[in-house]
């Protein structure tokens, strides 16, 4: 590996690679739109129980190298299963039809980087597994709760 760096930069990447191979997985799946939100849920859940977030965040954020690698590499090659997933949830009548790939894509990404930008993880795991339960409701349906 050469160095510490070199060593941490191959495991972040090899965790990366293996997050995005179980994502698919759950996206290719036979369940419907809401059982694989809940799977999502679940697996989120379970990798803030096991590892702390904000380490990760932290070496993702601080490394230029590893920064590169999720938005070249990792982002785009599971772009187009999120898009995919989220077609799923329209044709499900889950997601409303009317609302654009590219809305529902810039709202994720939004999402995505507010949450890797602030330091909301707590260093409790069962607190972070009840805030992300907490905001799923919140990022599918707003601050108004389920549509009637």
């Amino acid at each position: 590996f050469g160095s510490k760096e070199d060593l941490v930069r191959a495991t972040v990447k090899y965790f990366l690679t293996g997050t995005a191979a179980d994502f698919s997985e759950i996206f290719e799946g036979d369940l419907s739109f809401l059982e694989k939100m809940e799977q999502i849920l679940l697996y989120k859940s379970e990798m803030l129980g096991q590892y702390q977030g904000e380490l990760m965040q932290t070496l993702i954020s601080e490394d230029p190298e590893i920064r590169q690698f999720v938005d070249s590499v990792y982002l785009v090659e599971i772009r187009q299963s999120i898009i995919d997933f989220y077609e799923e949830g329209k044709r499900q009548g889950y997601v409303n039809p009317e609302l654009s790939t590219e809305t529902i894509m810039r709202y994720y990404e939004l999402v995505r980087k507010g949450m890797a930008a602030g330091s909301s993880l707590s260093e409790d795991p069962e607190h972070n597994r009840k805030w992300l339960q907490e905001m799923m409701p919140i990022f599918l349906y707003g601050i108004l709760g389920k549509p009637g």
